[in-house]
């Protein structure tokens, strides 16, 4: 499998769910990515569904992770679409990019998405359905989400709403059908300047770590943490945690974290005190790219002391 660097456009996009792009106002560089303050801070509509897909093969692990990304143009007249794709398994790594301007802001199928389909349930509860096929490297890939409730709220202001939920997968490719763990986060705001394309976002130093990670009885963990070192009015240094219990029906949220890590340790120490548990985990992935990110695997110890296998994808990126 061939391997596509777009290094800096997924480090925009994991800042922000989003990157500014071409056509969006102000100058470009030569990716595409807006240089200038937000278009004058005018507000504008902006959505994201974000899919995260996990199979935790014995051999290698596959990731797959999907970004649609919409922002309101800045006369209002449409919305630019910048979609992200990004794939791994033994073979290699592999990342792509697309961007259109359409007149809706529900997403398009182009370049890379194929098809894609977002059905909520008729009883008006959070549940909700997707399907959606992907070319990875010329190949098709299509999935089905599963078991989608909308399990956390982690942005709630109308500037910025952002809920996830966590649930299963059915992964088919080249004639074969895998189960797989399953990560939506769903996002929008009315006015993207205060939250999303805050100013000073341009200049923000900052550092983040991130894993999703399963337990052997499939249940869910997620940790962000985030240090920020210049001063935008609007983000700041945060540490939030999501577990889903599917064995209880439980979900927990804790904005509480200690993280042992540098870049030059293969090996992380994370500890959750309002969760009681503590997690030791390795990676063989190199630090060789901003963001990097590979797949972790390691023990998950509780405050009573059942031992857990666990594994899951890290991302990590500075921005200076």
């Amino acid at each position: 499998m061939k391997k596509t660097t777009l290094s800096t456009l997924f480090g925009l996009a994991l800042l922000t769910l989003a990157s500014c792009q071409q056509g969006l106002g102000g100058e470009t560089d030569s990716t595409g990515i807006e240089t200038s303050e937000n278009g004058g801070g005018q507000p504008r509509e902006y959505y994201s569904d974000t899919v995260t897909i996990y199979i935790p093969n014995e051999k290698e692990p596959v990731f797959l992770e999907v970004n649609l990304n919409r922002r309101e143009l800045e006369d209002h007249t449409g919305f630019q679409h910048y979609y992200y794709l990004r794939y791994q398994d033994e073979k290699g790594d592999y990342s792509d990019f697309a961007q259109e301007i359409y007149p809706e802001r529900a997403p398009h199928t182009f370049k890379f998405l194929e098809t894609w389909e977002n059905e909520l349930f008729e009883d008006l509860s959070t549940r909700e359905t997707y399907a959606f096929s992907v070319l990875v490297d010329g190949e098709v890939f299509e999935v089905e989400l599963s078991g989608l409730e909308g399990d956390f709220l982690t942005k709630n202001t109308p500037e910025y709403t952002r809920y996830t939920s966590v649930g299963g997968a059915t992964v088919s490719h080249n004639g074969m059908t895998q189960q797989a763990h399953a990560v939506l986060e769903k996002a929008y705001s009315v006015d993207d300047s205060v939250y999303v394309y805050f100013d000073g976002i341009e200049t923000l130093d900052n550092r983040t770590d991130s894993m999703h990670l399963w337990d052997e009885d499939g249940n869910y963990y997620y940790f962000d943490k985030t240090e920020v070192f210049s001063q935008p009015e609007n983000y700041s240094s945060h540490s939030w945690l999501l577990h889903k219990d599917f064995e209880e029906n439980i979900t927990q949220k804790s904005f509480e974290v200690e993280v042992d890590f540098s870049e030059t340790k293969t090996e992380w120490v994370i500890k959750m005190p309002e969760f009681g548990v503590e997690m030791t985990l390795n990676t063989d992935a190199e630090f060789s790219e901003n963001p990097s990110h590979g797949p972790v695997e390691g023990q998950l110890k509780t405050r009573e002391g059942e031992v857990k296998e666990v594994n899951g994808w890290f991302t990590h990126y500075a921005r200076s």
